[in-house]
């Protein structure tokens, strides 16, 4: 049994020897890991974890040497996951995984209740997306159980974090809309307090291109589930992930979040209603009121003046409106 020095020692061995990608160092580095005295689990997860680590620091080399020495003696990709793999993405990498049976539509058991897909993780990457789809064999359907998964489907992560490229892309490979996509796309500009009516992004430092770039992604896909698609403004959300809160119609969501006034607005001049009560029962100014978000209760209040004022002006006949405003 190893002691805790011996252990530790063998850990950063390997640890210096993928660091620095050398194939000698870890080839003995390894050896050393597996001695009795030295291993506290079994040579199979010595090489399950050691495989992971080369992935995760894309050492593509290292990752050849392990599974050309080692594949017939065990089944050492299985434990390989999306996220090992995203965090330094390769595609030869990928080829070599795939060559040896790796499942990249597995989902990431490991990862929470997200439980994420490659294809999950690359779509805010367009290159990278088209790649596993196109050459890896990535499927873009949703998972057939996304309630035991606690699983966002594929076009709803798309409206968070993916352009309307990226959208068409999926959609042209079959991807569907999921019932939550307008939801997704409305609380993501929220957050950021953006106004889907800007012809540029202002909510971003100016200096920070990456993010006003994001940023204008998240606008011009409000506008395309919308302006292009048709997407139903006063649809209600549907539950998938037994913690997920469900908030009711898009407005509602857009209303949870503080800086949310201009998506408001925007869902409001769009034909959104906000007297639709959720199934909790509460409207989007009761749902405003309960966070405290004046600004937004303001506006919720004003479009119901407006409404009011403008029913009660079709209703009366036109010498009666001539009457009022002569009155003012």
């Amino acid at each position: 049994m190893a002691t805790s020095k011996a252990y530790t020692d063998a850990q950063n061995a390997l640890e210096a020897a993928i660091q620095a990608g050398s194939v000698t160092q870890l080839e003995a580095a390894i050896e050393n890991a597996c001695l009795p005295e030295n291993a506290v689990s079994p040579v199979h997860n010595i090489l399950c974890d050691t495989l992971r680590n080369c992935v995760r620091h894309g050492k593509a080399e290292l990752v050849s040497y392990i599974l050309e020495k080692h594949e017939l003696e065990y089944d050492i990709t299985s434990r390989v996951s999306s996220l090992d793999v995203w965090r330094h993405f390769s595609i030869p990498t990928i080829r070599m995984l795939l060559a040896r049976g790796w499942d990249i539509n597995q989902p990431d058991l490991d990862a929470g209740s997200s439980a994420p897909r490659l294809i999950d993780l690359a779509v805010g990457n367009e290159d990278r997306l088209r790649w596993i789809v196109e050459h890896g064999g990535a499927r873009v359907e949703d998972r057939p159980d996304p309630q035991i998964h606690g699983a966002t489907r594929l076009l709803e992560i798309c409206a968070i974090n993916g352009t309307v490229s990226t959208f068409k892309f999926l959609q042209s490979k079959g991807a569907q809309i999921a019932p939550n996509t307008l939801h997704c796309a409305v609380q993501a500009a929220a957050k950021e307090g953006l106004d889907p009516d800007a012809r540029t992004d202002s909510a971003a430092d100016p200096g920070d291109d990456a993010k006003a770039k994001s940023n204008q992604e998240r606008i011009e896909m409000l506008r395309f589930l919308v302006d292009n698609l048709g997407l139903d403004v006063n649809a209600y959300d549907a539950k998938i992930a037994v913690y997920q809160e469900e908030f009711g119609t898009p407005l509602h969501y857009a209303a949870s979040r503080e800086c949310g006034e201009a998506v408001v607005k925007w869902l409001l001049n769009r034909g959104a209603k906000p007297t639709i009560k959720n199934k909790q029962g509460v409207d989007v100014e009761d749902h405003a009121k309960a966070r405290n978000f004046e600004k937004i209760v303001g506006i919720i209040q004003g479009w119901k003046i407006g409404t009011d004022w403008r029913t009660r002006a079709r209703s009366r006949r036109p010498e009666d409106i001539i009457e009022v405003i002569g009155g003012w």
